[in-house]
């Protein structure tokens, strides 16, 4: 393992840059994601995931794409639909208002939670590339955090949004699929 232009660190680099931005540039959309007062937990959580993320970007400095094998073959193009897909939800972030209806267009047509299955199936895709168990690892516990916080989160859009999210929910899938038709 030694650094290098062709390392996993681009997709790392792609999934942290849009929240600069968009703290920068919509701060209000970041807010009305955050929803309430973090609790305790919640803040233990988040600091336990830029742990991970930060050891798992040091790791990917080091992890050089298996170019020219069946798993980079495999990989990249999961990790590039996987980044398409990250990429449509944070544009449609950057877009939109968030503080009077939910989003329900673009990526957020397809789930609600299009920033973690993008999040998922790219790094899925890195780690197949890469032919890494720990990228593949990382993927796994962030989900899985991710996956645990979701109710929540659907919790507090339907408290905000009220009958607007309740047929949003009905309509969507909570992670990916088309869109299903509510009498």
């Amino acid at each position: 393992m030694e650094f290098g232009i062709w390392n996993a660190w681009w997709f790392f680099l792609y999934y942290w840059l849009p929240m600069p931005l968009l703290r920068t540039f919509r701060p209000a959309s970041l807010d009305s994601m955050s929803g309430a007062e973090s609790t305790v937990a919640q803040s233990r959580r988040r600091v336990f995931l830029y742990a991970v993320f930060f050891a798992a970007v040091v790791y990917s400095l080091f992890v050089p794409f298996r170019l020219g094998t069946l798993w980079f073959d495999i990989g990249l193009p999961l990790a590039l639909a996987g980044a398409a897909f990250y990429g449509l939800a944070v544009r449609e972030l950057m877009r939109e208002e968030l503080d009077k209806a939910p989003l329900q267009h673009g990526a957020y047509r397809f789930s609600r939670h299009p920033l973690y299955v993008g999040e998922l199936v790219m790094f899925v895709g890195v780690a197949i590339a890469s032919a890494s168990v720990w990228i593949l690892a990382f993927a796994v516990v962030t989900f899985g955090f991710h996956a645990a916080h979701a109710a929540e989160e659907e919790r507090d859009c339907l408290e905000r949004y009220g009958e607007m999210y309740d047929a949003y929910l009905r309509r969507t899938p909570r992670w990916l699929g088309f869109p299903r038709r509510v009498s």
